[in-house]
Formats: structure tokens, sequence, C-alpha cells
């Protein structure tokens, strides 16, 4: 084992964000803290842990959602009584698939979105503040410029969001979809959750000879980075192929079946997952360009620009999409190949813009969308392995 990165505790330099309650109480420590073995790293689906703190039950519900990898990069700080700060987990980034931090920038808008919905459906009002301190540039920059600033207030007047139902039953689907074609109405009300969101937009395709052109672009990514022996490398390390390593990491991604860490290494290896070329990253690209194939519809969602905010808000569109689709019996799979920010894969990335027709903008999310058989929840992370 010992596959797992081990994120380090940052010390948060600005006081105020060190303004945190003495200890994390007792019954929070024995919240997080079950037997290790593999079912454990699923219990986060069952609901948050049952605390006083309502920070806490909600960054339970937002530990939830969707991230790069399922890397969970997210750090939390409680301030005050009615104060959460949300900061960037400097090592649970994918340093070469992901070098302009833009991938872990989406997943900190996913987790905000999870978070507000779990807020409203427990009668809380948050006030969000983005970047209070300036966005962060660089890894080094995420210990000390916090992604948000969430403040608290009760509110009698805030009622339920319906999209909150699903958040236990969304998944990302990584198998084969059934070919049962989606309705132009499950279509539209899919599309209704994105809701609105300031230079934010959302689009659809679902047939003719672009639909074949963008799978054809999603598939020559996906064997570009298939070839880069940095980004097989890196991947690699995301891995979990055992149970063990599964009880021992709670993240990543994870097979559908994993087996006993001696029938792993017996029959693959890790390094049969690291070396670009290899008999088992061959047979792993052709079963990913079988699902792209067999795809009929994608979902996109692009901004105006580039900046933190702007991949926050995708983050958030791309969040209730999620569970939009969850709440209607849909399965989504994202794919960031195309969208890649390094340099080999630049000239697909502006082609798939070209494609979409949609000259100045920035594509920041891309999804296959259809009906597929009910898939496994991916391993979590306690709320206690969160906090800072």
């Amino acid at each position: 084992m010992g596959t797992c990165a081990t994120p380090a505790c940052d010390v948060i330099s600005r006081r105020r964000l060190l303004r945190l309650a003495a200890s994390v109480p007792a019954l929070l420590l024995s919240a997080g803290c079950e037997s290790d073995s593999a079912g454990t790293a699923y219990l986060g689906w069952r609901g948050p842990p049952s605390v006083p703190d309502i920070r806490v039950r909600l960054a339970g519900w937002a530990s939830l959602a969707p991230s790069s990898y399922n890397l969970q990069p997210w750090k939390i700080a409680l301030e005050g009584d009615d104060v959460l700060w949300l900061l960037a987990d400097a090592d649970r980034v994918s340093l070469h698939t992901d070098p302009a931090l833009r991938q872990v920038t989406l997943g900190q808008g996913t987790f905000l979105e999870l978070l507000v919905l779990a807020a409203a459906a427990e009668g809380w009002d948050p006030a969000l503040s983005l970047f209070p301190d300036g966005p962060y540039a660089t890894r080094d920059d995420m210990h000390l410029k916090p992604v948000a600033r969430v403040a608290l207030s009760r509110d009698p007047a805030v009622l339920p969001p319906p999209l909150f139902a699903a958040v236990r039953r969304r998944r990302t689907c990584r198998g084969a979809f059934t070919g049962q074609a989606i309705s132009r109405s499950a279509r539209d009300t899919f599309l209704s959750g994105a809701g609105a969101a300031r230079g934010v937009s959302v689009g659809w395709i679902d047939r003719g000879s672009g639909l074949e052109r963008l799978k054809g672009l999603v598939i020559e990514a996906m064997r570009l980075e298939s070839m880069n022996a940095d980004l097989v490398a890196e991947t690699a390390t995301f891995l979990r192929l055992t149970k063990e390593e599964v009880a021992e990491c709670r993240d990543g991604v994870v097979p559908s079946s994993p087996l006993p860490g001696s029938g792993v290494r017996l029959f693959y290896g890790r390094h049969a997952f690291s070396e670009p070329g290899s008999w088992l990253n061959r047979w792993a690209f052709s079963h990913a360009v079988s699902y792209v194939g067999e795809a009929d519809s994608f979902v996109w969602i692009s901004t105006d620009g580039d900046s933190r905010d702007d991949q926050v808000r995708a983050g958030r569109v791309y969040a209730r999409l999620d569970l939009a689709a969850a709440a209607q019996g849909l399965a989504m799979q994202p794919f960031s190949s195309p969208l890649g920010d390094w340099d080999g894969v630049a000239g697909v990335r502006d082609d798939l813009h070209a494609l979409l027709s949609i000259p100045g903008r920035r594509i920041q999310m891309l999804a296959r969308v259809g009906y597929a058989d009910s898939a496994s929840p991916t391993p979590r992370r306690s709320v206690v392995e969160l906090m800072i």
C-alpha cells in the first residue's frame, strides 16, 4: 500500500483563520475515526455526522461533491460560531494534467454548491465571499488565499431546494450506457437544473456530424494523454486498485470490483498502469473509446472568461447538472482530456471551441449524458480529515 498521498496539515498564516475552536469536539472526532476497512470509506454517503455544529454537517454533505480523479481537494476552517472558510488543498492537485489549477478550482465550485444546497435544506442562508484575499495563482498560494468565506445565518424563509434530495444518489458513471434515448422533455428538464449563473452558459449536442466530430476530438485527446509518460504515471497514482488502498486513501478512482491486494499485485501491478503503451493501458483506452463512441448526447459548460471566479461558478453549475441528472435517473461522465491545459492537447482544445462555435468563451466542462445501470459510490474522506 502506501500509494496515496497523505496531505500535510498546512498552517494558514492569517490570524483570522487560526481563530478556530480550541479543539475539535470529541463527538466530531469519534464520527470521523471508524475502523480502517474498505466499507467505512463509503460511510459518508449515509449522510454527515450528527454533531451540533451546522458547519460540520454542511461540510459533510459538501464532501460528496464530484472532483477531478475524486481527489477531494478541500480544506475547511471554522471561525467563531457561524463562519466557514474553504481552501483548496495544494497536496491534492494533479500537477501534470492540471498545470493551470483549473480543474481543482472547478472542484471548489462543486463543493460550494452542495454546501449551499445543504444549508438551504436546513434553513440557513449562506453568504459567500469568493477569494476575499484574491485568487491563488500557483499551488504555493493555496494555503494563503482561501477560495471562499461562508457566513451562515438562520432564515425561516429559506425553502429546501429540490435538487438537494439527489445528493446521496449522484454518481459519476465510468461504464457503458444502455443506449436508451433521452427524450426532449427529459433533456429540457435536465438542462433547466443548471439554473442561472453570471457569465456561465450550458450547451447540448445530440445529433449530426458535429456530434461525431466532437467524439473524435475527445478520443484524440485521450490518445494523446495515454502516450504522455508524465500524465500516465501521475494518473496511475490516483488509482485505488485494492480494498486495502480504498480503506487507506478514501479517495481516487476505484475499479468496479477492487480485488484483494495480492490478486492485483499478481495479475496487474501498478507499473502496468504507469507505462504508456502497456497492454493494460491499451485495454483501458479501448474501453474508454467504446464508451465515448456509444454516447448520443453531450453537455458542456462555458464561461465568459477563465478567471478563478469563472471556474468556481462553472463548478457550481456542473454540480447542479449532476444532481439534476441523478434526480431523473440519468448518468453523466465528464471528460477533462480535450479541455486540458497542458501543451500537448492545445490543438484539440482549440478545435473543440471552434466546433462548438463559442469564440471568446472558455469551455470548462464537457460530459456525456445518458442512461446507465446504477454505478457504485466513490470513497470519501471524513469531515475531520478536511479540517485544519
